[in-house]
């Protein structure tokens, strides 16, 4: 014999209607954020295999980029 206690009616509605409502948002958003140009990133054999890994990439601040070079070199390339 189980100890769950149903949720309420009125509550189970708005859990359906609310991850309805999220679902969508998220499909809107992912359209409107949707990379339609490659991304180009450097990076040491260390930072591909954390790439590859988590199937993530992390963006840094300028401000905390090692090499203020790299900043510089982004610019002039706006410039062309």
């Amino acid at each position: 014999m189980s100890d769950i206690v149903p949720l309420p009616e009125p509550l189970q509605e708005a859990i359906i209607k609310y991850e309805s409502w999220i679902n969508e948002e998220l499909k809107n958003t992912q359209n409107v954020n949707k990379i339609t140009q490659p991304i180009c990133h450097y990076t040491n054999s260390n930072g591909l295999k954390g790439i590859m890994d988590n199937n993530e990439i992390w963006f840094t601040d300028i401000r905390h980029l090692n090499d203020p070079s790299e900043f510089l070199f982004g610019c002039d390339l706006l410039k062309i």
